[in-house]
């Protein structure tokens, strides 16, 4: 039985698409900007502002669009655009949407409350992917309240639907709303790596412990100005030297000098589906002049002759 759980919509008709590959289970796109990773994040102001304040207030309602790259980043597949909103009585709304270059298409919407100096709460995930004919592919559904979570496949217009009931506690997370907690912890500036738990489909719903370790700030090839890289991999004590190698590595991209927003990031679709990609959109003086420097640092003597 399909579980029923209550929908946001905002004022537009939904589109579909279909997956690249069709795989079992869904970790890696409910685990961390599922589908195309719609991720959780705030409208950049500006790109090279200065750096915010430690305590930067998170999470930052807005629009991020992102360009979607195949795992090595040398082709362009897609484009993906999430918004984050606030409604009444501290409720933030989430809404995703990706688009592929070969007609595929998800949409993603995420409700959460809202807490005092902590990560919101997720309430409520609900995550559809479209073949490119309008039929569905996937999907999953789950109300934290309650526990209630649905994993569905679709093969040849047939569903076939893995019901159960979590113990979704407050450090739980799905989807998108994976990231809140990781910027929330980048701008407190914690130096211990972060522990949470996130919804998987391997096939049928789980709850997944994660541990992310942040790396020192570096330049991101793909990105103007110094980001810092956080890697979340499963966290199953003794097991993960036996499982964890064969669990797909989540790589995200934080701006620390656009309130630790989300630079881009690099994660399978779902459980054994293809790498992608995402890299934030910037405007094109950005990129140009992040070209000038990569030239720079390749030759440098060349550059300085008249």
């Amino acid at each position: 039985m399909k579980l029923a759980l209550p929908q946001i919509h905002p004022p537009f008709k939904e589109q579909s698409i279909s997956s690249a590959q069709r795989g079992e289970g869904q970790f890696a796109g409910c685990f961390l900007l599922r589908a195309i990773t719609i991720t959780f994040v705030a409208a950049a102001v500006s790109i090279l502002k200065g750096p915010p304040a430690l305590a930067a207030s998170v999470p930052h309602p807005g629009a991020l669009s992102f360009e979607v790259y195949n795992a090595d980043a040398t082709e362009l597949i897609g484009h993906s655009h999430y918004e984050l909103s606030r409604g009444d009585n501290n409720l933030l709304i989430g809404h995703g949407e990706a688009r592929f270059n070969n007609g595929e298409h998800d949409v993603e919407y995420d409700t959460l409350e809202e807490r005092a100096d902590q990560p919101p709460a997720m309430l409520t995930i609900d995550h559809k992917f479209y073949n490119a004919d309008g039929s569905m592919q996937r999907e999953i559904s789950a109300d934290f309240h309650s526990g209630q979570a649905s994993c569905t496949r679709y093969q040849n217009g047939a569903a076939e639907t893995d019901t159960a009931i979590l113990d979704f506690t407050s450090d739980s997370y799905g989807g998108s709303a994976v990231i809140l907690p990781l910027e929330q912890y980048l701008a407190e500036g914690s130096s211990e790596p972060i522990k949470m738990r996130a919804l998987n489909c391997i096939p049928k719903p789980r709850l997944i412990a994660v541990e992310a370790q942040v790396q020192k700030p570096s330049r991101w090839s793909h990105y103007p100005g110094q980001t810092v890289e956080v890697d979340i991999r499963p966290d199953l004590g003794w097991l993960n030297a036996v499982v964890a190698p064969f669990m797909p590595r989540l790589r995200a991209w934080f701006d620390p000098s656009d309130n630790w927003s989300m630079a881009g990031g690099q994660f399978a679709r779902y459980f054994r589906g293809p790498r992608i990609m995402l890299v934030r959109e910037v405007p094109a003086e950005f990129k140009a002049a992040n070209q000038q420097l990569s030239r720079v640092r390749s030759h440098p003597a060349s550059t300085l002759l008249p």
